[in-house]
């Protein structure tokens, strides 16, 4: 917005009805006893601190000889100017948040339009947000999110980041959220990380889609490090989002199943709320790593202490789960190193 639109300096209404005042001789006291109104409510009005009424502008005019209008006119044109400068105090906030938020990677994205002029990005953040103001985006985008400790995040990013999965996922036909046939379709859903092709994702949405869930891919944006989000978009829909962060499988499927953790295990009672509690997070975990990593069959084969591409590769048929899950567990748990030889059986998403 433009100082064009209005004067720098406000205007008063009481200014004119002091002019008046002057011109015709009066005291307070006495505008106050012609008028019908306490001193006290007069010298509100005069001050701008009460607002002059239809009621007040028509005993104006019987005392000034000014239409009722004019005094109208007069006190919304002052309200208009002082919403305005308001106006200006927020949108000066505004630019700082959105000097904040990663704009130029989301033009890249294809998230936001392009702009130079740092109003129209506030605009177009308000309606990407969809909030009336960008102070608004705390409340609205607080909801649970897994970060990685020990990297320095920007909670106005992850917002962004949440918003657009929000944008992506409303174009998502679903049924009902069905806890019972979430279950009965795990052990499916852990099939499809024997796929290499990324076109899994289209079937894994689909099969998702039949529980009640929108689940939706997301690229990353600087200074975000969340894995997941799980959030109800409504008491019948909810939403999961993973981070393209990582384009590792292994990473991939850890993340997807802690968020069914949250589903099955721990319900509504912690989704759309800040995730802050360990136990939470090491229960989302701990299922998450022994639905795709059986313990027992895991504490069999890390005791023979072999962990040569064949031996991984041949517990991975065992246990029908791709290798590179096998993998990257095993690197999570420091049984082999980053750089180990076996890391060639990890499975790395090219994602379009």
């Amino acid at each position: 917005m433009s100082n064009k639109y209005f004067s720098d300096e406000l205007i008063l209404p009481g200014e004119t009805i002091l002019e008046m005042m002057e011109e015709y001789g009066m005291t307070q006291k006495e505008l106050s006893n012609r008028l019908g109104y306490s001193t006290k409510h007069v010298n509100r009005v005069i001050k701008g601190k009460s607002e002059i009424t239809v009621e007040f502008a028509m005993r104006l005019e019987l005392v000034f000889s000014l239409e009722s209008s004019f005094w109208l006119n007069l006190e919304s044109n002052y309200r208009i100017q002082l919403a305005r400068k308001e106006e200006l105090k927020e949108l000066e906030k505004e630019k700082s948040i959105a000097k904040d938020i990663p704009y130029a990677e989301m033009v890249k994205l294809g998230w936001v339009d392009k702009t130079r002029k740092i109003e129209e990005k506030v605009k177009n953040l308000r309606s990407f947000f969809r909030v009336s103001n960008l102070t608004l985006i705390d409340d609205v985008y607080s909801y649970a999110f897994r970060e990685k400790g020990g990297e320095k995040s920007s909670d106005l990013a992850q917002a962004a980041w949440i918003a657009q999965g929000e944008i992506m996922a409303s174009k998502l036909e679903v049924a009902e959220f069905d806890e019972d046939k979430l279950k009965s379709v795990v052990e499916r859903i852990r099939e499809l990380t024997l796929n290499k092709d990324p076109k899994f994702i289209e079937e894994l949405t689909e099969i998702c889609a039949l529980c009640g869930i929108k689940f939706v891919l997301v690229p990353r944006l600087p200074k975000t490090y969340v894995h997941g989000v799980t959030k109800w978009i409504d008491k019948d829909t909810v939403l999961i989002m993973l981070s393209l962060r990582y384009k590792y499988g292994d990473i991939l499927w850890f993340s997807f199943f802690h968020e069914i953790a949250h589903l099955l295990i721990h319900g509504k009672r912690i989704v759309n709320k800040p995730i802050n509690d360990t136990k939470i997070e090491s229960e989302a975990d701990d299922f998450a790593s022994k639905l795709l990593i059986p313990e027992n069959e895991y504490k069999e084969f890390i005791k023979d202490n072999n962990f040569t591409t064949n031996a991984i590769e041949m517990f991975s048929g065992k246990i029908n789960i791709h290798p590179g899950i096998i993998v990257g567990r095993l690197m999570h748990d420091k049984y082999i190193a980053y750089n180990n030889s076996a890391r060639n059986l990890r499975v790395k998403y090219d994602w379009k």
